[in-house]
């Protein structure tokens, strides 16, 4: 048994709920102001599946940009297993993933506003937002999916993008 192994897969699962309960609340929140849907939790105890689709589509987005940033803050905590000389490096690596995630939920709220704004002009003849209030199914799917989309296409560019303003932090070495 590796108790260091075991360490870092509990950090690396503590970090990753956290980082998806902060990724929920927040795509919830965007899509519940810039959609205009305020009663979501009103609707969807009420059983309207075009809130909750819509809803899904936001929190899938934000699933999608986070990612990355998720995935590089455990390589560098499988880093430090190997190159971590002091306490600093762990703090480094603490300091980098906040960072990371911080500026990956941002990025992603901006895809969720873009998003919104798209899935709304697609259609200029029609309220989307208060079809979806009205159960519109179709409209939600629409919606959902240029979420989806925008997220996808986004991640990639995302991930470079926070490569190259937050580069790994240098482990196990003085800082210059």
């Amino acid at each position: 048994m590796d108790t260091t192994i075991i360490l870092i897969g509990l950090a690396k699962l503590s970090f990753g709920v956290f980082v998806g309960v902060v990724g929920i609340t927040t795509a919830a929140r965007l899509i519940k102001r810039f959609a205009g849907l305020p009663d979501v939790d009103t609707a969807i105890h009420e059983g309207n599946i075009a809130v909750g689709i819509s809803l899904a589509g936001a929190i899938f987005a934000m699933g999608l940009m986070v990612q990355n940033a998720v995935q590089n803050t455990f390589s560098a905590l499988d880093l430090l297993r190997y190159s971590a000389n002091t306490w600093v490096d762990v703090t480094w690596v603490f300091a980098y993933a906040i960072g990371l995630i911080l500026a990956a939920l941002v990025v992603g709220a901006g895809v969720i506003i873009v998003g919104v704004r798209a899935s709304v002009r697609l259609t200029p003849n029609i309220d989307e937002i208060e079809e979806i209030r009205n159960g519109n199914i179709a409209c939600a799917i629409v919606m959902a999916v240029v979420l989806g989309v925008m997220g996808l296409l986004a991640r990639e560019g995302l991930d470079t993008l926070l490569t190259g303003l937050l580069p790994l932090p240098p482990l196990g070495q003085t800082l210059d």
